[in-house]
């Protein structure tokens, strides 16, 4: 990957928020849409970035720069350890 791949700002919430643990309903509830449209976004991403499974979209992600650090801000509002994240 070479980091080029531009993607909406609301996949890159989705992509972090799965790369910080959370399922496809924890990230519908955060981000306040249905659990099918994460489903539907996530599938979206595979196909993008040439994922075969959820581990390869995130490795696929890092790659690419679309990821920050795990233990830190999981959206643009508020930091949130990951530990706090794991523990819900």
């Amino acid at each position: 990957m070479d980091g080029d791949i531009e993607i909406r700002e609301a996949d890159r919430k989705i992509l972090r928020l799965l790369y910080s643990g959370l399922d496809d309903a924890r990230v519908a509830t955060e981000l306040g849409v249905s659990h099918r449209t994460v489903q539907r976004r996530v599938q979206s991403l595979m196909s993008l970035l040439g994922a075969r499974g959820r581990l390869a979209l995130g490795a696929r992600a890092q790659e690419a720069g679309l990821l920050y650090s795990p233990d830190r801000e999981v959206d643009g509002d508020h930091t949130t350890m990951l530990s706090q994240i794991r523990r819900k």
